[in-house]
């Protein structure tokens, strides 16, 4: 009897410890997951979890991964296509406001332009008919020269590309 007592009290030892580690192989990760939705949902766009196997609760964290990434992606898009709609917002209240001051809605735009662009400087190039021209605004970072109202006349423009340009082509150069 107490043979059969000892051997009952190891199994259900056995069964419990048992129990427990898959308590800790399953729960866990959940937790670890539920607790990384939780900081996402708050705000936390950075948070991402392990994926610790190609179970379902690995499936599961995988895909939580791809979600967090997807709406981390479309929430930065969102945020540059709200800036554009603003810029051009702007651009357009600025127009009717200064309806006789062109030279300031051009500004407006090169500024907000070389911010969106994140580049050193934006010009904005007028062409006269004999294919020379000048830069007439521009917008340029701290400690670079300006180049506003300099003359341009580059023989190496063919006369096709200056109509091109005087017809509305545009081109951004580095």
């Amino acid at each position: 009897l107490l043979l059969q007592v000892l051997i009952g009290g190891l199994a259900i030892g056995k069964d419990f410890l048992l129990a427990f580690l898959l308590g800790k192989v399953i729960v866990d990760p959940v937790e670890k997951l539920k607790k990384n939705t939780q900081a996402f949902f708050k705000g936390d766009r950075r948070v991402r979890t392990a994926v610790l196997g190609e179970d379902e609760i690995g499936q599961l964290t995988s895909t939580f991964n791809e979600m967090a990434d997807s709406i981390q992606s479309n929430e930065e898009r969102l945020r540059q296509e709200a800036e554009q709609t603003r810029f051009f917002a702007e651009i357009i209240g600025s127009r009717i406001f200064f309806f006789f001051y062109l030279e300031n809605v051009f500004q407006l735009a090169i500024d907000k332009a070389r911010l969106i662009l994140n580049t050193q400087r934006v010009a904005l190039y007028m062409f006269h008919p004999d294919g020379s021209g000048h830069i007439m605004g521009e917008s340029v970072t701290t400690g670079f020269p300006s180049a506003l109202k300099s003359k341009v006349e580059d023989q190496c423009i063919p006369k096709d590309l200056i109509e091109a340009y005087i017809n509305g082509r545009f081109v951004a150069i580095d």
